[in-house]
């Protein structure tokens, strides 16, 4: 299957990090995210880049790390037990707030050549594409209706 468009809901961490890398992997693909917020709009306080996740966006997309890197701020971990504070050293952990991950992602999302809509909510109805990536959130509205569907 060739892809030709690529509509992605949600523009979160995953339905921008996704859009990138499909961009990346297949250029002439026409890549769309739709996110029903604004841009600059967000819920959450900020995301923790273990060692681990951080290999594994090395290996994906080392530009994008790289720039979350250096807006992220190395990150300890404390564990309060009864008053007794420890204080957990951890020289690969790098704390971001969400606002600017999200602004991070969306600006390589572009730069990959990906189009970024905001303001609208869209169904899977209303999409003309290849491929529809729903990766609108934990209380995905668009997964339920779909579970929803399949059980009758």
């Amino acid at each position: 299957m060739r892809l030709r468009r690529v509509a992605v809901l949600g523009g979160g961490p995953g339905g921008l990090y996704a859009a990138r890398l499909i961009k990346l992997a297949y250029p002439a693909c026409a890549v769309t995210v739709h996110e029903q917020g604004e841009p600059d709009t967000t819920f959450g306080f900020g995301v923790g880049l273990a060692a681990g996740t951080q290999r594994k966006l090395e290996a994906a997309d080392p530009d994008s790390l790289h720039d979350l890197v250096a807006a992220g701020r190395r990150h300890d971990m404390t564990l309060d037990v009864h008053g007794d504070v420890v204080r957990v050293r951890n020289d690969r952990l790098v704390g971001i707030a969400r606002t600017e991950l999200l602004a991070i992602l969306q600006r390589h999302a572009e730069k990959a050549g990906a189009t970024l809509e905001f303001g609208s909510r869209r169904a899977v109805a209303d999409l003309d594409a290849d491929l529809v990536l729903v990766a609108d959130g934990a209380r995905s509205t668009t997964k339920a209706m779909a579970a929803a569907h399949a059980t009758v």
